[in-house]
């Protein structure tokens, strides 16, 4: 009886070596914040200096990657797999950005590089190459060149300047490696033999060549290439304000002096700049804030006249001008620079408009640029004349008609209208808007259906700003708001509760927990006064006359820079029972919705307000304050369960 048996060949051994070198190539683990493109083509070039085949690289490098990449990979299709090209182009379309975006990125950073005085030609030189490489297009020499020469220090820009010149005496092909060599081998020279630095009148006076002396009287001649700013100079302009540059010096510095002994040069000799209007080192003139307060100081006097046309300001009066045969109109500006205007944000036709609420405007107006941008046909035969507040007269462009809070209206077009869009009287009467400035809310009914409200901030009304394109789907978006109406609040800060579940805070046993209120800055309590004062209004919050819970309050900022009142429960959260919700990754949300072609997103007005607090527990959310203390009854921010209820 013969049994086979299998021994390893050498292939086998040879492969198994192999895939242990790919498991331990020396690369870092992915920088998500980094390029991907340029982290594979750095793995490619490891394997190949390893002798490792590609294909055995693919397992080893999904380890290095992150999670969310690995999960994606594991998933692809065993034929990509085995393929490192299909790899990498599967992870890169879907996670990596573009190639030309990427050389976009790297092309700034070297255009940022600047050698200091304290690093050698050669050490910079290096820098600036390994920037290089992470280009994945090749740049042609000629637009490298100068880019290299404006990122070198003044004193290694002459060893260049001096090599280019050399390579063009010599008729050689000027390249980039040529002229980093180049430089370095000057700069190695110029240590040895400090001769370099006293040859100054050979960069700005060269002695002409023979040949270059029978052709003194050519125009051509007057000519060279500035391989620093990349075009064709005039030799005599450049000499021309090279002298008169040191000639201000000379005054400057020695007012007495004469000669060229005397002048002084703009840069010190390790390379610090000289200011020409101060004379202090370390800042150019153009960098002076010095010469900046003066020119500002010099220039108030013209432009105080021009802050009330340019200013963050209203349109106001629209009046009939009886001097102008046509329909006239004047709008006027008004500088209100301290004082924020009320602005409403619009959806509209899929694009974010910010819109000022004008009273004083007996018309409504859209920037040319803005309706443009929302591709609406102006009819160029209705223009009206219209006056700013310095009595200048200017025309419109015309009329356009568009969709706003779900009627057709008209905006007089007008071109280089500071802001997008500014809804005047006329719609306001159109629609019955009532502005209500302690809520911030603008109440719109157009007669046949429910009043709804926008809020005049920062926030953007989603439902009523949207103008559909298709009539049979503005229909059915309309049908549906009316169908439930009553789950959109007239004031965002009053929405209603939920009788679906209830906010309860279990603290066991533990003894109440009390803490004096907090002292606040006058204008921060000013603050808080009003907005205790209106939430007790709206019934959210109550007051408690024997307290035995409670935890001071205080005033946290927004986005839109109003202020909201909270209460710092860190002391309830400690004897809290807490509840364990395991919440969803964005990942694997995303992934859930990755077939998806129809998305819709809906906004909770007070979202957290919208969950009542059980009755036997409000007192346990008792804020204190210096008038007094209040207890919600919806559920409020800071308590450690509210994440997990909502």
């Amino acid at each position: 009886m013969s049994t086979d048996q299998q021994h390893p060949t050498t292939s086998d051994f040879s492969n198994w070596l192999l895939l242990n070198t790919a498991k331990e190539l020396p690369v870092v683990k992915y920088n998500p914040k980094t390029s991907l493109r340029a982290w594979f083509t750095n793995y490619r070039q490891l394997a190949d200096s390893y002798h490792v085949p590609l294909q055995m690289c693919i397992r080893p490098s999904m380890l290095l990657l992150p999670s969310s990449i690995q999960i994606y990979a594991s998933k692809l299709h065993p034929s990509i797999l085995v393929d490192w090209d299909q790899y990498t182009n599967a992870l890169l379309t879907r996670f990596g950005r573009p190639a030309h975006v990427e050389d976009g990125e790297t092309m700034s950073r070297l255009k940022k590089l600047v050698q200091p005085p304290t690093v050698s030609v050669a050490e910079h030189t290096t820098n600036f190459e390994l920037i290089v490489k992470d280009l994945h297009a090749t740049k042609p020499d000629a637009e490298l060149i100068p880019i290299y020469i404006r990122s070198l220090h003044s004193q290694s820009l002459r060893y260049v300047l001096l090599a280019i010149r050399l390579a063009g005496a010599n008729n050689n092909s000027t390249t980039l490696a040529s002229i980093m060599q180049n430089a370095q081998d000057m700069q190695q020279e110029n240590d040895n033999f400090p001769v370099f630095q006293h040859m100054d009148h050979i960069m700005d006076d060269p002695q002409p060549t023979q040949q270059q002396a029978t052709h003194t009287n050519s125009d051509t001649m007057d000519y060279q290439f500035d391989y620093v700013r990349g075009e064709y100079r005039n030799n005599r302009d450049r000499n021309a304000s090279h002298q008169g540059r040191h000639k201000n010096q000379q005054r400057r510095h020695n007012p007495n002096a004469s000669g060229s002994a005397n002048l002084k040069m703009a840069w010190t000799d390790d390379g610090k700049p000289i200011c020409d209007h101060c004379n202090k080192v370390g800042h150019k003139t153009t960098k002076c804030f010095k010469n900046r307060r003066e020119k500002a100081k010099q220039g108030n006097h013209i432009n105080s006249n021009m802050h009330a046309m340019v200013a963050d300001n209203n349109i106001a009066t629209v009046t009939p001008d009886s001097n102008d045969q046509g329909t006239s109109s004047s709008i006027h500006h008004v500088s209100a620079t301290k004082l924020q205007s009320p602005h409403i944000n619009l959806d509209v036709r899929g694009f974010k408009i910010k819109a000022l609420i004008d009273t004083g405007a007996e018309i409504s107006a859209i920037n040319s640029d803005t309706c443009h941008r929302l591709k609406l046909p102006i009819n160029t035969s209705n223009t009206i004349t219209y006056q700013d507040i310095n009595k200048n007269k200017a025309s419109t462009m015309g009329m356009a008609q568009l969709v706003i809070f779900g009627k057709t209206v008209v905006f007089h077009v007008i071109k280089g209208l500071p802001k997008e869009m500014v809804i005047g009287w006329d719609l306001i009467t159109a629609l019955n808007g009532i502005i209500n400035t302690s809520t911030q809310q603008l109440v719109f009914s157009d007669g046949n259906n429910k009043p709804f409200s926008v809020s005049i901030s920062s926030q953007v009304n989603n439902i009523f700003g949207t103008s559909v394109v298709d009539d049979r789907h503005k229909q059915q978006i309309h049908k549906l708001i009316q169908q439930h109406s009553a789950i959109i609040p007239e004031n965002n800060k009053k929405p209603s509760v939920t009788h679906l579940i209830e906010f309860t805070i279990d603290t066991d046993d533990h003894k109440p927990i009390y803490v004096p209120p907090r002292r606040l800055h006058p204008a921060l309590q000013d603050k808080m006064d009003i907005e205790i004062k209106e939430l007790l209004d709206l019934g959210i919050i109550s007051p408690v006359d024997f307290p035995e819970w409670g935890s001071a309050a205080h005033m946290v900022s927004k986005a839109d820079g109003s202020y909201r009142l909270v209460g710092d429960f860190k002391n309830l959260n400690k004897v809290t029972k807490r509840i364990n919700y395991s919440f969803t990754a964005i990942h694997e949300a995303l992934e859930s919705i990755g077939q998806a072609n129809i998305f819709t997103k809906l906004d909770l007005a007070s979202g957290y307000w919208q969950i009542p607090v059980k009755e036997e527990d409000q007192h346990k959310t008792a804020i204190t304050t210096r008038n007094g203390t209040y207890k919600f009854h919806v559920m409020p921010f800071g308590l450690c369960n509210a994440p997990a209820v909502f």
